[in-house]
């Protein structure tokens, strides 16, 4: 516990690093061979919308990836501390900063400039891999949350989803203290949880949905 309470980095941290390095190399071979401009988003229907320049496709993978693993590494800084809760929250977070952005560079860095060849199946090819990242970052997450000591108050079965979720309807509170990290989650066991998420997500699915449509 003491090594995980002081150790920011890990091994981990340096498959993101590796798969920018891969993909630079990759594209090194693919970019003669792409057209001057390819797709860069598709709307609704499958159809091309935006354009971009070819050269600058290692760009959009790699700012946005180095931006994700280091808001990550911010939030492991305000994780450490001696309490079980942040141990455990500063493990779960090597997983998810390994896998989400090793995820978003194999889709955007080694896939989607294959969209100028292949069209939207390249595409369809990194989703799938950055959804296979999101379960492997997921998997040492759940396995931290039943580590992690209850709630005060609380019983086995009031977690749901591998422990993510606290579903106590007997329990008044709206909010409770997280298990893992530092902070407050819900009690979805109450309704005014689900209102509050909704109101929360909504606004974030409404843009998604414009941008996809326009």
């Amino acid at each position: 516990m003491d090594e995980a309470r002081t150790r920011l980095f890990s091994p981990w941290d340096l498959l993101p690093l590796a798969t920018l390095g891969g993909a630079w190399l990759w594209l090194q071979h693919w970019i003669p061979l792409l057209p001057e401009r390819i797709p860069a988003h598709w709307n609704a229907a499958g159809v091309v919308d935006s354009w971009m320049d070819k050269h600058g496709s290692f760009s959009v993978a790699a700012w946005p990836s180095v931006g994700l693993w280091i808001l990550l590494f911010l939030f492991s800084l305000a994780l450490r501390g001696d309490t079980p809760g942040k141990i455990l929250g500063l493990k779960a977070l090597v997983a998810l900063r390994a896998f989400l952005p090793t995820g978003f560079i194999a889709l955007m860095g080694f896939c989607a400039p294959l969209a100028g060849l292949y069209g939207g199946k390249a595409i369809g090819w990194g989703v799938g891999i950055m959804g296979l990242s999101l379960v492997l970052a997921l998997i040492p997450v759940i396995r931290l949350s039943r580590l992690a000591p209850p709630i005060e108050g609380s019983r086995d079965s009031d977690y749901r989803w591998g422990g993510l979720l606290y579903w106590n309807a007997a329990d008044p509170r709206l909010f409770v203290p997280k298990r893992i990290g530092v902070g407050l989650t819900f009690n979805f066991g109450r309704p005014m949880a689900w209102v509050l998420m909704t109101a929360l997500l909504a606004p974030v699915v409404i843009v998604v949905v414009m941008l996809a449509l326009r």
